[in-house]
């Protein structure tokens, strides 16, 4: 069964309200989105890949994605909507 991105979005969304992402989150979601690697990311931000790696598990747990697949079509679903702070 094939389930569209802006579905997959709300499908993933935790029902516990959360503080909205700070410009840093949010940089590093979309990033992730366009497809960087986690050492990509780091050296365009100017932060460790180690930070990068905390920033995406700590992504995975708040929001409830298991993957960075499953991150980027969160956020995309979340630009798309204009959505763009914690569920």
């Amino acid at each position: 069964m094939r389930v569209p991105a802006g579905e997959l979005g709300r499908l993933l969304t935790v029902q516990t309200p959360l503080r909205a992402p700070s410009d840093r989150q949010l940089r590093i979601m979309e990033l992730v989105a366009q497809g960087l690697k986690n050492r990509e990311i780091a050296e365009q931000l100017g932060i460790s890949n180690k930070l990068v790696k905390n920033y995406l598990s700590n992504f995975y747990n708040k929001i409830g994605v298991n993957n960075r697949v499953q991150l980027a079509l969160w956020y995309e679903a979340r630009v798309r909507e204009g959505k763009l702070r914690w569920p």
